[in-house]
């Protein structure tokens, strides 16, 4: 690793994955199929040193803009930022930056540690898993995701099967017939993952932020003093971390899990380990370092399956295999005795990477905190046009620019009328891999699985526990109901349940869930399986949450809600969010109409002229924003956007 030119080639793999991280949109992914052609022709020593060592890095520097911008660099950073942005936002930027690389790096050791020591017997292990501990195994995750909603565990559950339903749209994987697409062909592949995250996190926070019209941080930041608050919550959280990682190695080895779920098993762990959990969505550190140290788990881990069975454990290791393909290496026995060495500097090239950018981040991060203090007016327009141009990158087609503005304005209204936003992330994620799962399991073992198999019983316990420890706690400590909290109006009147917009939200959920039901009645048995299975649990769990929301408050004292009590539920004054939304359609409108080339810089140009900010220092930033666009994604990185809908029109 530390020869001439693997060293060298791997440093520049490692900027370029810094790079590929920090830009939202982007990812492993992408610059794995980016890098893969120029690997090609080079011995394997130096094409994995500068493949892994790109890997390994962008999920270290999409912290990032996940923590000083709230908008993750990555998917596997969406976690990250529900408690790292509200650390930046008191001050504590450099704390959770810290923090999160030293947890990344221990969760990387972790899982090199326990590729060493049980790589005799991981092929036994693995052999134990078959699709009904996979599906299992997906169940807890949802499961233990929604029972992370605080007071509101039924809201969690309730998004849980909201994202499970958006996993359905598109072909059935068992069938191949059309579910919930109508007749829109772009729906056939199902809802893209990157603009509905992007959409989902980002423009809210963006919203909020041309409302307040005031700097990211609300105090002064300290960098330094931070960096060391940040080892130091490392250290005194120490088996959180290692947990975490342990957690992020195992989603590795599970083909198909990957980085967006280790994250979430990663954050769900440190919530639920907690002895007080309250503080989590609002700025503890815990909720940075979990989800990191399992993220940094899962590279290292998802090289196991890969090199062992030739299962790869995520999308970027299966452009990996392909690589292994073309150069005429064998995943197998071979890749564990005769070329171990290989095997184990695709490890030690993981573990390397993420120390050293670890490092470099460390040594800008008095000028990456600066970020926290640029004013909105300049930030936004250059948060929304990057956000746009990495929504747009997965289908280049409108449907990606439609769907991340239609999921942003839809994730705005939960962030402020407290539904979680983060089950339904994890619905949709595990959905595409619990449907073939339970299709297998059905049609192998039908329902004795649930009873004949110890792994099941063992996971279906912890999925107990997963929903009891949460209510068990909240009894203990005498918090409020379940039910959604009572909403005053301005005259101190408990308004009435068709007044309140959350009980509204659960009736339009529980709505869906029946309509699902509904039109899945037409599909072959197969094909209406897995939706009946989502649908009917949903339409139970959200009538029962429209009648605890509905019923204590049918005889109260007469009330509704005006406009202030609106204004409160949507974050602040309608007239500012009114206007931030036409700007936000404005954008897309334009990116739609005249392409990404124009549109993004023209929107920088036309903001800060609207904002009486200086045309010249905006003109500037337009001409930048061409120009990444221009020369590095389209020219450099060969990314392509779909055409400009004027432009087909008028035949240009």
């Amino acid at each position: 690793m530390f020869s001439w030119p693997i060293l060298p080639i791997m440093m520049l793999g490692i900027l370029i994955g810094m790079f590929i991280g920090i830009v939202p949109g982007l990812g492993g992914l992408i610059g794995m199929a980016m890098l893969l052609p120029f690997a090609i022709g080079k011995s394997p020593e130096v094409a994995f040193a500068f493949l892994l060592g790109m890997y390994a890095v962008t999920t270290q520097t999409d912290t990032i803009p996940a923590v000083l911008l709230g908008v993750p660099g990555t998917v596997s950073a969406v976690a990250t930022s529900l408690d790292g942005y509200p650390l930046a936002q008191k001050g504590e930027a450099g704390r959770a930056l810290s923090a999160s690389y030293l947890a990344s790096i221990v969760g990387t050791i972790v899982a090199a540690a326990v590729f060493i020591v049980f790589l005799p017997f991981l092929r036994a292990l693995m052999l134990l898993f078959a699709s009904p501990e996979f599906f299992m195994l997906t169940m807890l995750g949802m499961v233990m995701i929604g029972s992370l909603a605080g007071d509101f565990v039924l809201r969690g559950l309730i998004m849980v099967g909201v994202g499970l339903v958006l996993a359905m749209i598109g072909l059935s994987p068992n069938t191949g017939e059309p579910r919930f697409v109508f007749n829109i062909v772009y729906l056939w592949d199902g809802i893209p993952f990157v603009p509905l995250v992007l959409g989902l996190f980002a423009i809210p926070e963006s919203i909020d932020l041309m409302v307040r019209q005031t700097t990211i941080a609300q105090k002064r930041i300290d960098a330094t003093k931070g960096k060391y608050s940040g080892f130091i919550d490392v250290i005194r959280y120490k088996w959180v971390v290692v947990k975490c990682g342990l957690i992020g190695t195992f989603c590795g080895a599970i083909p198909g899990l990957g980085g967006p779920v280790a994250e979430w098993f990663g954050y769900g762990h440190a919530v639920q380990s907690a002895k007080d959990s309250s503080e989590f969505g609002k700025g503890d550190i815990r909720g940075v370092m979990g989800p990191e140290s399992a993220t940094g788990g899962q590279k290292p881990g998802s090289i196991i399956p890969t090199v062992t069975f030739g299962i790869p454990g995520n999308p970027a290791m299966a452009l990996l295999l392909g690589y292994f393909i073309i150069i005429g290496l064998q995943p197998g026995p071979d890749m564990l005795t005769t070329k171990l060495d290989l095997t184990f500097m695709m490890i030690w090239t993981i573990v390397l990477g993420n120390i050293i950018a670890a490092i470099l981040a460390l040594l800008l991060q008095p000028y990456l905190v600066r970020m926290c203090y640029i004013r909105a007016n300049v930030l936004v327009p250059l948060m929304l046009g990057f956000m746009v141009v990495g929504a747009s990158i997965t289908t280049k087609e409108y449907g990606d620019i439609i769907s991340f503005g239609m999921f942003g304005f839809l994730g705005y209204i939960l962030k402020h009328t407290g539904w979680p936003r983060v089950p339904l992330i994890m619905g949709l994620v595990l959905g595409k891999l619990a449907e073939p799962y339970l299709f297998i399991t059905v049609d192998r073992y039908g329902a004795s699985f649930l009873w004949g198999r110890p792994i099941t019983v063992i996971i279906l316990g912890l999925m107990v526990l997963s929903v009891a420890v949460p209510l068990y706690r909240k009894r203990k400590q005498a918090s409020s109901s379940e039910s959604p909290k009572a909403i005053e109006s301005d005259r101190g009147v408990v308004l009435k349940p068709w007044h309140d917009v959350n009980w509204w939200i659960g009736l339009f959920f529980t709505l869906i869930a029946f309509w699902i039901v509904y039109l899945s009645a037409g599909l072959s048995l197969r094909g209406k399986l897995f939706p009946w299975v989502v649908g009917i649990p949903l339409i139970i769990v959200g009538l029962i949450h429209s009648c605890q929301a509905f019923i204590p408050r049918l005889y109260s004292q007469r009330g509704s809600l005006g406009k202030t009590d609106l204004a409160k539920s949507f974050g602040g004054s309608l007239t500012g969010v009114s206007h931030a939304v036409l700007w936000i359609v404005f954008l897309l409108v334009c990116v739609i109409l005249i392409g990404h080339e124009i549109a993004v810089p023209l929107f920088v140009l036309i903001y800060f002229a609207a904002h009486k900010e200086k045309i010249v220092f905006g003109a500037a930033l337009a001409a930048g924003t061409w120009a990444f666009i221009y020369f590095v994604l389209q020219k450099a990185m060969s990314i392509t956007f779909s055409e400009p809908l004027l432009f087909r029109l008028l035949g240009l």
